[in-house]
């Protein structure tokens, strides 16, 4: 029986081609909408659930009250994880993380700045699951300098060498040795350390002294802590007995600072979604994904009342059908079945259409939601079976209407023709219930569109928010090395010497890192009170370079002695705040006193500053202090001058190399380029071919189009490339493209991705991207020692590297070339996952404005003209035991017949569609 009605639901299938093709649609596109939500959702809520004790482990988090502040903390006191250890026999074990902010590495050959690396004791693997692959979780911090690294991370500093024993030298002031290699963290971890040095290394050796338990370390916080406690212990029966704790080790601290501390115990697997604390790592959204839940459900809804409309709506058609089967001896329940098995029928078939939409679009869906997910029928089969129930489900509930309303078609009317009639109960209810269903779906959609004009206009208002500084043209740099910080006067002279720099200033802090916060004696009418304060020392520019306005008071000065010692400037919701509105110049600060309120400094308020955003936007504005210090200070901020971006940027990279090891500190905008490729030897073709590109490229706002091919003659590869006339700046480079490219640089500018520019040292990396491009390619890849050669240097010439990367992750590269005027991008590579973030763009802008620093006159894509200053350049390749072939596909020759509708096909596919299109027809081409 059900056999027969599959092949019913078949030949109504073949028969109604369209209205099932647009239902199929409808519902694969719909399933496979919230396929994609499910990964996203079950990702959020699987965070730490890897942790093979995660229900036993627990953060201990601070709640302090100082004054009118009442914070809460995700990170805690130093000593408070070793004394709940020791003071609760609840607590199996503890372990404290500290983060270590732009860490400098140098290994035997290259720099890096990672951050990436915490302080741990060696406990954290007696809590967290991790997979050893080299070394033993037993002694892998328990030694001075010792440092476990992930997979990566290793590879990355030391290839395919084993690691252990070998040494990092740090800016921390002491090398590290590699005591073990861990598998990476699950890309759903909260906290994702890619290397971690023993706590002991902190304490340089004494741990005793490092935990002290006097009570005034149980007032600074600084490290993130986990205990795992007993399988049957209850958190709220240890924090029930805290008072006697407190008494023990904080009370005596706590009243002479009119404060209190109360703990926080947070399960491991609601950090990540209910944390929303200070100082916390980056953490999801519980409320974001139930909204995304119900999206699910309003698509899924919206899928169905589509099929229940347009199958009742077909009703007149399927009439007929009905009456003979009835008239033929078949029941309703029968005809019901019927109905059901091809909504369920088409159900399944849209889900199938669905998965792989879904393994299609996954990789560009990672890339816009941040993620790493993975999906495989086969790796997660108990998900697979999820989601094909929820379609069965679908499909019965979406087939029940139309199987109701189709089935209750009386033959006598029907077979008379008198179908208005036909239904039993009246056709006048149903056609009722469709109207409700077709107003629910207007609705549905409706909602949908006002959250998506909602979500848009929020972040108009992030993007044109005044944060009270002038956040545009400004670089900050960060200062780690000691050395390097004792030179920050004469680096930062050196700076205000060119002309595309406008100012420098040197603070501790600046808005996104905001500085510290302290116990301070705020002047009031009855005496002095204690309030936590967050505060900044800077130097007299600070103010100016970050274009923050004053509006009552003067700015700092130098040249008044008591300045650097008592000026303070404050914001304007710390004269609000403490009733300092009217007159708050010449107040007094009580600046880091001692516990009695003997010693510190006095401050003395010479003016106020507009208020600002030093956080979030999702916080207020609180009180905050500058105050003057001329001493090398972490951070230096540099604003550049309007439209003078690029020549400030080889200033400073010039500058820094000068005074600091290398590093690359900011990126330009960014646009891509594609070149195609022939291998045979029809003109007529190539003629052709060169056309089509250069009407392909006019959009763009490239200056030419070459052919190209080998000056010997004796091969048979051309490439066809495309090359620029560069202009003197890049203001007036940028100026040329057209409107559609300078749309995708600024897109490009804001996607995160930064480059790195250098040579032999970012080879590996580079390498490793180029390869790997090639196999994707379908084509093979030059040894790595023609890389080497090509590096170690040529007179009058240069050779280089840049890579692209996204959140330390390299994901392209380019390796370059310069001689004579001309600049070339000799190979180039990005990763296919993401691409939809324009690293291209990215590589290829940076590439045009080291370019213009060099002088050159000519960007070009690839191989120039035989005697061309280039050209002459590569004939020293020949040297090297390297075949100098263009690594493509030999095809026979196929002449551009249809190239106009090629192109609009090209120009009419959105990204990233139209670049696949474009490889396809490359490959079928040549």
């Amino acid at each position: 029986m059900l056999k027969n009605y599959i092949l019913s639901a078949v030949r109504n299938f073949s028969k109604a081609r369209f209205y099932s093709s647009l239902n199929i649609l409808g519902l694969s596109l719909g399933f496979a909408a919230v396929i994609l939500i499910v990964l996203y959702v079950q990702d959020e809520f699987g965070y730490d659930r890897h942790n093979l004790n995660h229900r036993q482990i627990y953060r201990l988090e601070s709640h302090f009250s100082i004054g009118e502040m009442d914070d809460r903390f995700a990170i805690a006191p130093m000593p408070l994880g070793p004394a709940f250890r020791l003071e609760f026999p609840e607590v199996l074990a503890m372990a404290r993380f500290g983060k270590i902010n732009d860490l400098h590495i140098r290994t035997h050959d290259a720099e890096y700045y990672e951050n990436g690396f915490y302080y741990a004791d060696s406990t954290v693997f007696d809590i967290f699951t991790h997979e050893f692959l080299l070394g033993s979780p037993k002694n892998a911090l328990t030694e001075v300098n010792s440092v476990v690294l992930t997979e990566s991370l290793a590879k990355k500093y030391f290839g395919n060498e084993n690691p252990l024993g070998k040494t990092l030298q740090t800016g921390l002031g002491h090398s590290v040795s590699v005591s073990a290699v861990i598998r990476d963290l699950p890309n759903n971890s909260h906290m994702r350390y890619e290397a971690l040095i023993s706590m002991v290394s902190a304490a340089r050796g004494n741990l005793q002294d490092f935990n002290s338990f006097e009570a005034v370390n149980f007032w600074n916080i600084g490290v993130f802590t986990y205990v795992m406690l007993h399988p049957s212990a209850e958190p709220s029966a240890i924090l029930s007995r805290f008072d006697a704790f407190y008494d023990k080790y904080m009370r005596s601290v706590g009243e002479q600072i009119n404060a209190s501390f109360q703990p926080m115990l947070r399960p491991l697997a609601e950090v990540h979604l209910y944390g929303k604390l200070k100082a916390d790592l980056p953490a999801g959204n519980r409320s974001y994904l139930y909204v995304f839940m119900a999206v699910a459900l309003f698509i899924l809804l919206l899928a169905a009342i589509n099929y229940v409309n347009m199958a009742t709506a077909r009703s007149a058609r399927r009439a007929r059908e009905v009456g003979i089967r009835k008239v033929a001896g078949a029941h309703r329940g029968q005809l019901m079945l019927q109905f059901i098995t091809e909504s369920v029928l088409m159900a399944l078939i849209a889900l199938v259409i669905a998965i792989a939409l879904v393994q299609l679009f996954i990789p560009e869906f990672n890339v816009l939601s941040g993620k790493e997910i993975s999906f495989s029928i086969l790796k997660q089969p108990v998900f697979f079976a999820g989601i094909t129930a929820l379609v069965l489900v679908v499909g019965v509930l979406s087939g029940v209407y139309p199987a109701l309303f189709l089935s209750s078609f009386k033959p006598v009317n029907v077979l008379k023709g008198s179908f208005a009639s036909a239904a039993s109960g009246g056709g006048s209810k149903s056609g009722r219930l469709r109207k409700v269903l077709v107003v629910f779906q207007f609705w549905i959609a409706f909602v949908l569109i006002i959250g998506t004009l909602v979500v848009g206009n929020q972040l108009q208002f992030l993007r044109e928010k005044n944060l009270g500084f002038q956040k545009d043209n400004l670089i900050v740099l960060q200062l780690q090395d000691t050395a390097f910080r004792n030179r920050a006067q004469s680096f930062k002279e050196a700076l205000l010497q060119h002309p595309s720099v406008e100012g420098v200033t040197n603070a501790s802090g600046v808005p996104g890192m905001s500085g510290a916060i302290t116990v301070m004696r705020i002047e009031v009418e009855q005496g002095w009170e204690e309030q936590a304060i967050m505060w900044t020392q800077a130097d007299e520019h600070y103010l100016k370079v970050l274009g923050i306005s004053l509006v009552q008071g003067r700015d700092f000065d130098p040249a008044m002695g008591t300045d650097r010692e008592e000026a303070a400037i404050i914001n304007e919701a710390f004269a609000k705040k403490y009733g300092w509105a009217d007159n708050p110049l010449g107040k007094r600060i009580h600046f880091n006193f001692e516990l009695d309120g003997s010693g510190g400094r006095v401050l003395k308020v010479i003016g106020v500053a507009k208020d600002f955003h030093v956080n979030s936007l999702h916080n207020v504005i609180e009180p905050y202090i500058i105050m003057m210090n001329t001493a090398p200070r972490y951070l230096m901020t540099v604003r550049v001058k309007e439209n003078q971006l690029p020549e400030a940027l080889t200033r400073l990279n010039e500058t820094w190399n000068i005074y600091a090891a290398g590093k690359s500190l900011v990126s330009l905008p960014h646009f891509s380029y594609g070149a195609l490729f022939t291998t045979n030897n029809n003109d007529e073709a190539v003629g052709k071919a060169e056309s089509w590109l250069a009407r392909m490229h006019f959009d763009k706002g490239f200056a030419g189009i070459e052919w190209r091919k080998p000056a010997s003659g004796t091969l048979t590869h051309h490439k066809l490339a495309s090359w620029l006339r560069l202009e003197p700046t890049m203001e007036l480079q940028f100026s040329s493209f057209s409107g559609n490219l300078g749309r995708k640089i600024r897109k490009a500018s804001r996607n995160g991705l930064v480059t790195v520019q250098g040579g032999k040292e970012l080879l590996n990396d580079f390498y490793s991207v180029y390869a790997r491009h090639m196999r994707t390619l379908g084509s093979g890849a030059l040894p790595k020692r023609f890389f080497e050669n090509m590096l170690a240097g040529y007179t009058d010439a240069y050779a280089g590297i840049f890579l692209v990367r996204l959140n330390g992750k390299v994901i392209g590269g380019a390796f370059n070339l310069s001689y004579r005027g001309f600049y070339e991008n000799g190979w180039f590579a990005t990763l296919k996952p993401y691409q939809r973030l324009y690293p291209s763009y990215l590589l290829h802008s940076e590439m045009i404005a080291h370019a213009i620093s060099l002088g050159c006159h000519t960007y070009s894509f690839g191989r120039s003209t035989p005697g061309g200053g280039v050209h002459q350049f590569k004939q020293q390749w020949n040297t090297y035991d390297v075949p100098l072939t263009w690594l493509v596909f030999p095809v026979p020759t196929v002449h551009l017949r249809h190239q106009t509708w090629i192109r609009k096909i090209w120009k009419l596919l959105p990204y990233p569609l139209g670049n696949k299109f474009g490889n396809y027809i490359a490959k079928w081409i040549y």
